[in-house]
Parts: C-alpha cells; sequence; structure tokens
C-alpha cells in the first residue's frame, strides 16, 4: 500500500514539508507514502510549461 500526499496551495517541496509524517507513518504502520509534485505550485523542471490545474 502507498499513500499519496497531495499538499495544499502556495506550497513548493511538498516532500520537505511531509518528510516527517511521511516517516513516521513508516516507522509506525509500514505504509510507504510519497509527496506528488504539483506544477499548478511551481514545482516544475525548466524542461516542462509551467502548469495549472490540467497539468496537476
Amino acid at each position: 500500500m502507498e499513500l499519496v500526499i497531495v499538499h495544499g496551495a502556495l506550497v513548493r517541496d511538498g516532500a520537505w514539508w511531509w518528510g516527517a509524517t511521511a516517516e513516521l507513518l513508516s516507522e509506525r504502520t509500514g505504509i510507504r507514502s510519497r509527496a506528488l509534485a504539483l506544477p499548478s505550485c511551481g514545482e516544475t523542471t525548466a524542461g516542462e510549461m509551467a502548469g495549472g490545474l490540467v497539468a496537476d
């Protein structure tokens, strides 16, 4: 099982924000998790187009 964490608006680097929670979840339950990089929050690479909600 894997939990996908989707952060709110105006947050970049969701993996950092959710890192402590993800580690605790894994230690206590064994459930893996990951935070999504959202283009609408500016989480794109140089080769990607700045995204909106459609890109998310």
